[in-house]
């Protein structure tokens, strides 16, 4: 992956002891360690980053980079920051923002032992590695998006097919029913059609649901995977009995 790399050329090209990627959490308003070159204490692990935070969060507040020669001695980061960066031996500190947009999905760190100020040739660097990471993860992302697609293209291509080679409606329907289920992951499926008989109102043709396998696990094998055809109020299920239940 290009991330470790992106650190480490970081690290080189600033001649410093350690190098970091901080990502942004899904879901959450918090950066944390993804990548990191040169020694690190065990507590380092449980860094979070928040907007606004010690260098890092000034970083990603400002959209800029932010640098100091002495992190334990900065007033602006807290305390608990202090303290991994004196197990670790960092004195000076550069934090530069990956941005994507209008938003900065990461931060990439560099330290030094020494208590040695960084150049703005040594940021302009940074700056720049930081634009090819953001450039990783939008490709990253686009791969993610597209390998997605061709899950949920998969079994509506199954289903084509099928649909072209059976005339039996009840395992149509079910059919349809699993395709809807395996797409959009829901736990049930039914598929309403009018009834043969007028009188009655319409009803769930098909339906399909999503069992854990510790559910499935707990009934015998041969009941798991009977296959049944059954009327219940309007319901037809040609799926496994564990699968095709209409409530």
């Amino acid at each position: 992956m290009i991330l470790p790399r992106i650190a480490d050329a970081a690290r080189r090209l600033c001649g410093s002891d350690t190098a970091s990627i901080f990502l942004r959490e899904a879901g959450a308003e918090l950066m944390v360690p993804r990548f990191r070159v040169g020694e690190f204490p065990p507590a380092y692990e449980g860094l979070r980053i928040a907007r606004g935070q010690g260098l890092g969060g000034q970083a990603w507040r400002t959209g800029r980079p932010a640098r100091t020669a002495d992190y334990e001695r900065d007033a602006a980061v807290p305390e608990h920051f202090r303290d991994v960066a004196r197990q670790s031996g960092v004195r000076a500190v550069m934090a530069v923002p990956i941005q994507i947009g209008p938003e900065v999905e990461g931060l990439l760190y560099v330290g030094n032992r020494l208590a040695r100020p960084f150049t703005d040739e040594e940021e302009r660097a940074c700056v720049w590695l930081a634009n090819q990471a953001a450039v990783a993860l939008q490709n990253a992302a686009l791969f993610e998006r597209e390998r997605r697609l061709r899950v949920e293209a998969e079994p509506l291509a199954a289903l084509a097919s099928y649909l072209t080679a059976s005339l039996d409606l009840p395992r149509v329907l079910g059919a349809i029913a699993e395709a809807v289920r395996d797409i959009t992951g829901a736990d049930l499926v039914c598929e309403p059609v009018a009834p043969k008989n007028r009188s009655r109102s319409w009803g769930p043709a098909s339906s399909t649901a999503r069992w854990s396998p510790a559910a499935r696990s707990e009934r015998p094998q041969a009941e798991r995977t009977r296959t049944a055809t059954r009327s219940c109020g309007g319901c037809v299920s040609a799926r496994p009995s564990r699968v095709g239940r209409c409530r």
